[in-house]
């Protein structure tokens, strides 16, 4: 078999989608013509990569077509050949929802979901791509259900969260989580609110300190923030959120990818999910124990809230030791 036709029936039968530099290491790796030493270099055949892998997947879409390209029933099942779409519309903006019935079934087990969206790894012409995940005490976070929009309204999110909603009561589940994590998008939460009538919103106290990072670095502030009285503001500022209202209240008035492609990753993502649910049922234990500092780190503050409620420390003690968790966040982001 020539380099050629091998890297053609690598395309064929993995359907993957991975660049040509991985196809061509891969195909070092297994040595089927003896040595490497006489393999034509990555640069001679990465053309005929490139362009078979071209021809094994549908044309990527043209912003013009975003709204009406069909998708195969290839990318409608997941690597198990299961239904894997759940939701996909365009009224009048597209969105396309994926989800697999094993991941589905998890969410059964799970008292809360979480849910983000990245823009940078989002489908070319989408807007961005976003991920619900499951939570559960017993196994942790699993990524459950996969997006991608082209806006990022209210109404885009209502219909996703529906969507959900609706795959999970067509398999006999009631998904209503006792509290949705957001990562501060108003339009999220306010889609949340409307969709699971009675779950709690909270937001994800990481975003809020990489957003007022974030806006140190656009306002070029970062060297001023690592003066010391300045570094102690900003801590405090992080750990504002921490803080009870009412406290609060009493204080202030005191003082882009190929859409295919991005289809063919979620998936993975997906199987690794399924995977793990599968492992962790027979075995009974997490496939990724949570770190040992990350545990630590939610008991240290739920035990500092607990010593404030019980006033074994005042409000002023409280926010001293809120000030250390900022600080390693801090650290963190400037890394």
């Amino acid at each position: 078999m020539s380099m050629n036709q091998s890297i053609e029936f690598h395309y064929t039968t993995t359907q993957r989608g991975s660049p040509a530099i991985q196809i061509g290491t891969d195909l070092y790796r297994r040595h089927e013509y003896g040595s490497a030493a006489e393999m034509p270099m990555f640069q001679q055949v990465r053309a005929t990569g490139y362009r078979i892998r071209a021809k094994a997947l549908p044309p990527s879409p043209r912003k013009q077509d975003i709204a009406t390209f069909h998708i195969p029933d290839v990318f409608r099942l997941n690597l198990s050949h299961e239904p894997f779409l759940i939701h996909d519309s365009a009224d009048p903006y597209r969105i396309i929802a994926f989800a697999s019935k094993t991941s589905l079934n998890h969410l059964a087990l799970c008292s809360a979901i979480h849910s983000d969206g990245t823009f940078y790894t989002a489908p070319r012409y989408f807007k961005q791509a976003y991920t619900i995940h499951g939570w559960c005490a017993d196994t942790g976070m699993k990524c459950i259900c996969y997006a991608a929009t082209v806006k990022r309204s209210k109404n885009t999110y209502i219909t996703l969260f529906r969507a959900l909603k609706e795959a999970t009561e067509n398999i006999g589940i009631n998904l209503s989580p006792s509290y949705h994590m957001i990562d501060f998008e108003i339009a999220a939460a306010s889609a949340s609110k409307n969709v699971f009538k009675n779950t709690r919103i909270t937001f994800c106290h990481f975003h809020f300190a990489q957003a007022i990072w974030r806006k140190l670095k656009k306002q070029n502030l970062v060297s001023e923030v690592r003066e010391k009285n300045v570094e102690k503001i900003i801590a405090d500022i992080i750990a504002l959120p921490m803080v009870p209202k009412h406290l609060v209240h009493q204080r202030h008035f005191a003082t882009k990818p190929n859409i295919w492609l991005w289809i063919m990753s979620i998936k993975d993502f997906d199987e690794t999910t399924t995977i793990a649910i599968e492992q962790e049922e027979h075995q009974q234990r997490q496939t990724r124990p949570r770190h040992r500092k990350n545990i630590q780190r939610d008991q240290d503050l739920f035990s500092l809230k607990q010593k404030l409620e019980k006033q074994y420390i005042d409000i002023e003690e409280y926010c001293v030791q809120l000030r250390h968790f900022s600080y390693t966040y801090m650290k963190q982001l400037d890394e």
